[in-house]
């Protein structure tokens, strides 16, 4: 397979230290996924990485799942130049489904 490059933008709740595991832990779990993953990677924003790997999106967004408490949190995985794009989580402002139609929730 050849290299996919994808967009990730997500919202890890910072107030949030009662849930275990903790904001950081589960953010840093996130970002190891990108790290193990990923051929190359831009993480300029804190919440914003763009990152190529030779992994499809239908096995790369389960691992970005498992990092993230869907009480609280939420990311949205997309493939650059494509209308593939996967949410989950918490997010309440649903006009994403108007800009993205395509848009799938897992």
């Amino acid at each position: 397979m050849s290299n996919i490059a994808y967009w990730l933008n997500f919202r890890i709740e910072d107030n949030d230290v009662a849930r275990k595991p903790n904001q950081k832990r589960r953010y840093e779990d996130l970002v190891e996924i990108v790290e193990e993953y990923a051929l190359t990677w831009w993480r300029q924003s804190p919440s914003l990485y763009i990152f190529d790997t030779n992994v499809d999106i239908e096995h790369m967004a389960p691992l970005f799942k498992k990092c993230i408490n869907p009480e609280c949190d939420f990311f949205i995985l997309g493939q650059l130049g494509k209308d593939v794009v996967k949410i989950y989580g918490k997010y309440n402002d649903k006009d994403i489904f108007k800009v993205m139609p395509y848009m799938e929730e897992l």
